[in-house]
């Protein structure tokens, strides 16, 4: 397989040091970026999460109306918190996220793996870009069962930016993303006070003269 470096360039206006395959990133320990096989063998009750196209893991009970997971989760896989996982089977349309709860479990049939301390919010952000979400296509349309196996989502390369710049990186991000669940979090208030005084605007109960007068 051709090893293909994905332009960063025009998505970002940060300095990169160089590129360099996903499985080269050393851990603190000395170790790759690496897939885990953590099983939850003494069965456990910890919430089952999905990855879903959006590119996120979350609670399964949450994405389907109905239990999707068996009620015997000992052979499901055990996540930590910044660990990533994927659906080898559905990550050409974005199934793949981090886990941003303490732990979780996720389907045997997912890889997951753990990545160098620090980094895990730039690969997060890498694998949501379109050419990322393009070239991970591309590897799977050249698999029989448009499965991605880890060692091919490994070999992907992308630019690392300098420690200074991945420092500068996370703080932007992370006041981003504080950002958004605030304005969700006001949105979310919103509708809740548009959910209770709409009925009561349509029953007569309240007037809006009567709301702004008290506004």
């Amino acid at each position: 397989m051709t090893r293909q470096i994905i332009s960063f360039q025009s998505c970002t206006s940060f300095d990169f040091e160089y590129s360099t395959a996903i499985r080269t990133w050393t851990l603190s320990a000395g170790k790759p970026v690496f897939v885990f096989w953590e099983r939850n063998s003494s069965n456990e009750q910890i919430q089952v999460f999905s990855a879903v196209k959006s590119g996120e893991l979350l609670p399964s009970d949450e994405v389907f109306t109905k239990q999707v997971y068996s009620l015997d989760s000992s052979k499901y896989k055990r996540i930590r918190k910044y660990n990533f996982a994927y659906n080898p089977a559905r990550v050409n349309i974005g199934s793949i996220g981090m886990l941003e709860y303490e732990q979780g479990l996720v389907s045997p049939v997912y890889t997951a793996f753990t990545v160098k301390p620090d980094y895990e919010w730039f690969l997060l952000f890498f694998i949501r870009l379109p050419q990322t979400k393009a070239f991970i296509n591309q590897l799977c349309s050249g698999s029989v069962r448009q499965n991605l196996t880890f060692d091919n989502f490994a070999s992907i390369e992308i630019p690392i930016p300098t420690e200074g710049k991945l420092q500068e990186f996370n703080a932007r991000w992370l006041d981003l993303r504080n950002m958004i669940k605030h304005n969700d979090g006001e949105s979310r208030t919103l509708a809740s006070l548009r959910d209770s005084l709409l009925p009561k605007l349509m029953r007569g109960e309240v007037r809006v003269k009567d709301m702004e007068e008290t506004s």
